[in-house]
């Protein structure tokens, strides 16, 4: 299997939300939900990596999606969260 096309892109998201997470864990600010949807999309994607495209649900293609969704909060809510931590609203 080859990490090329969608499926780089679906690895190079779930490496970030990884990232995005252990770091949010740090800081302490991830509530029960936000891990469970993390965990979720992240089975997904794992999912999605070991599938063949024509073989995919379509669960796992709204969950790649809800990963994308998360990403952008992630990529929001970080900055705005290191600025109240050390500067402050």
């Amino acid at each position: 299997m080859s990490a090329s096309g969608p499926h780089r892109l679906v690895l190079v998201t779930a490496v970030w939300a990884t990232l995005g997470t252990t770091w949010l864990a740090v800081v302490g600010a991830l509530t029960p939900g936000f891990v469970f949807a993390i965990v979720l999309s992240g089975f997904a994607v794992a999912f999605e990596l070991t599938t063949p495209s024509h073989h995919r649900p379509v669960w796992v293609v709204r969950a790649r999606r809800a990963l994308v969704a998360q990403l952008l909060l992630f990529g929001l809510y970080v900055p705005l969260r290191l600025y109240d931590l050390y500067v402050g609203f």
